[in-house]
């Protein structure tokens, strides 16, 4: 999961997904509840490590 951090989230343009966009768009609605469920419990962890934008 901390990969989809380092995955760049600005460089699709216009139109285009970035790459934070195309792996995020590949999950089915359950993959993303967990992730979000994942990220809820981990926030902490993630804003110390990535800043709270990232």
């Amino acid at each position: 999961m901390w990969d989809l951090f380092e995955l760049e989230p600005h460089n699709g343009g216009q139109g285009k997904y970035s790459d934070r966009g195309k792996v995020l768009s590949r999950l089915y609605a359950k993959a993303l509840c967990k992730l979000r469920d994942w990220l809820e419990e981990n926030e902490e962890q993630a804003v110390e490590r990535y800043m709270y934008n990232r």
